[in-house]
């Protein structure tokens, strides 16, 4: 991740790409680390977790660069007090860059309208922790009052 166009500086993120979350988030200790400037929400954000608790947010980091198979593409993520990733790229970014998961080969193919066709090709560890899969069979919702 790059926190501006203008600084050399970048820190590397655990990211991940979560069809199942409605949005993409950031974690707010890796907002610190990696330096970057928040902007205020125009609303609080109530963010519904897989455990069933409800987060809230206030803040998003805005035209963030995440570089992903030496592509460059700008990313806005709502700061969030998670533990288990830097980063969650969810469906709002990854239908805006027509992105195809593919979990069989263990890829991401995008289409972003800006530039061409690019894979990601994710590495093949066996040691994710177990509350990793747990995360991707769950999702990260907007908390609704009446669910029905």
């Amino acid at each position: 991740m790059r926190p501006s166009q203008s600084s050399r500086r970048a820190a590397y993120a655990l990211v991940l790409f979560d069809s199942g979350s409605s949005h993409s988030f950031i974690s707010s200790a890796f907002v610190l680390h990696a330096r970057l400037e928040v902007e205020p929400l125009h609303h609080v954000l109530s963010v519904s977790t897989p455990s069933g608790e409800c987060m809230l947010s206030k803040e998003k980091v805005k035209a963030c660069q995440i570089e992903i198979a030496g592509h460059v593409i700008e990313v806005t993520l709502i700061v969030l007090d998670m533990l288990d990733f830097d980063v969650i790229l969810g469906m709002d970014w990854l239908a805006a860059n027509h992105a195809s998961i593919d979990c069989s080969r263990k890829e991401v193919t995008f289409n972003p309208p800006s530039m061409a066709s690019f894979k990601f090709k994710g590495g093949g560890s066996k040691s994710l922790p177990q509350r990793a899969w747990w995360i991707l069979e769950r999702s990260m919702y907007p908390c609704r009052q009446n669910r029905w």
